[in-house]
């Protein structure tokens, strides 16, 4: 039996009439969007919303008209547009965000869980009919990798402090995902059509909502800047996917062992790939994070000038300082880095003036840069003139200003 054949003509009526609203919104976003990433992202979504209208109208019309549909069908069609939504969040992400095989890799285990805990639940559904398969193999395992990616795109673009239009979207396809996993897991159809129905309609309404604020302010989308790591995907789901799976290779008796026991170990070998991938990745990382220290390390120490970076404080504590200020001034790198009191110990008493300056500095943040010439006392008494200039260089942890001497 069709798992719409529980759902009651008067849910699928408001399901309908939330997503033709939903929908609506979604087109008048994408109609405001100009060309880029967003505009893409939004005609994918608005494609699979289009798509759970359609699904929703043809299992509304069969309740209501009894008219005949094969079952599994309705299923299939909430699946594809599942699958075109995560296709959106991948379009939406940057360029180089998500890596294909680190995303196949971690998704395995997730699916094979599904698929597994569906074969206890239904006994002999893996090998029942390509609808019962679409009911509760295929809508779930669609919807798992599209919560998986939901999570791991939101995580990608700054969880909490990402767009609110995003996290809404967000929101909104992970609510409609715990409804499409749902029938892998519950033996009753029937049971799940209230709480289903409620968790979509929910879901549609945080999509809508995003969609409104987006038409609303289309100007306003951030571009998320590439990282260095792309989405590796759900690694911790996997790691718990798999072992899941091995418990009930272990502790369950019943049909479809050998499924299990066979989704058990290919489970666990996509998860041991990509751990190894993850470690390989980590150590070409490192080697070239070292390779571009030593790089920058080496240009740096050759330049006759003396360059160091501080913090954002009042007494320009200096973190690095290059070898060049032994040359100049006398002191050593040890005897500067980390010292607060260095700077204006060596300030020349006439040129006292320039600490308020660099704080005042420092107070705006600008990107404006700073520069002023004045007098420092060397190690050996002598006086010398420095041309001071800073910059203020900033980063996701925050912000560092860097300064060169000469």
């Amino acid at each position: 039996m069709s798992s719409i054949s529980t759902i009651p003509a008067a849910l699928f009526a408001i399901a309908l009439a939330t997503g033709v609203v939903v929908l609506g919104l979604g087109l008048l976003a994408l109609a405001r969007i100009p060309e880029g990433r967003h505009r893409r992202a939004w005609q994918l979504w608005c494609a699979a919303l289009g798509l759970d209208v359609a699904a929703t109208a043809i299992g509304m019309a069969h309740q209501l008209a009894g008219i005949g549909i094969p079952p599994g069908v309705v299923e299939s069609i909430v699946a594809l547009a599942a699958a075109v939504a995560t296709m959106g969040v991948v379009a939406r992400l940057p360029a180089h965000a998500v890596a294909a095989s680190h995303l196949v890799l971690d998704q395995v285990p997730l699916v094979l869980t599904v698929v597994a805990v569906a074969s206890v639940t239904y006994g002999g559904v893996v090998d029942d009919s390509p609808g019962h398969i679409a009911i509760h193999l295929v809508e779930p395992a669609a919807f798992t990798v599209l919560a998986a990616l939901c999570l791991e795109g939101i995580h990608y673009v700054g969880g909490l402090k990402a767009p609110r239009s995003a996290k809404l979207l967000t929101l909104g396809f992970l609510f409609t995902a715990v409804a499409g996993i749902s029938p892998a897991f519950v033996a009753d159809p029937a049971a799940l059509a209230l709480p289903r129905i409620t968790v979509w309609v929910a879901g549609l309404v945080a999509i809508g909502a995003g969609a409104a604020m987006r038409a609303r302010h289309p100007g306003e989308a951030r571009e998320y800047a590439p990282r260095l790591d792309p989405i590796s995907g759900w690694s911790w789901g996997a790691a718990l996917g798999v072992v899941v799976l091995f418990l009930l290779v272990l502790f369950h008796r019943g049909p479809e062992d050998d499924f299990r026991f066979v989704a058990a170990v290919l489970a666990l070998g996509a998860f041991a790939a990509r751990s190894t991938m993850a470690r390989r990745q980590g150590t070409r990382l490192m080697a070239d994070l070292h390779s571009a220290d030593m790089r920058y390390r080496t240009l740096v120490e050759q330049i006759p000038l003396a360059i160091y970076t501080t913090g954002l404080d009042s007494t320009g504590t200096a973190k690095y300082v290059s070898p060049a200020i032994e040359q100049l001034l006398g002191y050593t790198q040890e005897e500067v880095e980390g010292d607060a009191d260095w700077f204006p110990s060596v300030l020349h008493p006439d040129d006292r003036r320039v600490l308020d300056a660099l704080g005042e500095w420092y107070e705006m943040r600008s990107g404006d840069s700073w520069e002023e010439e004045f007098r420092v006392v060397a190690k050996n008494g002598g006086v010398r003139w420095i041309r001071d200039r800073a910059v203020i260089i900033r980063d996701e942890s925050g912000a560092t200003a860097t300064r060169s001497r000469a």
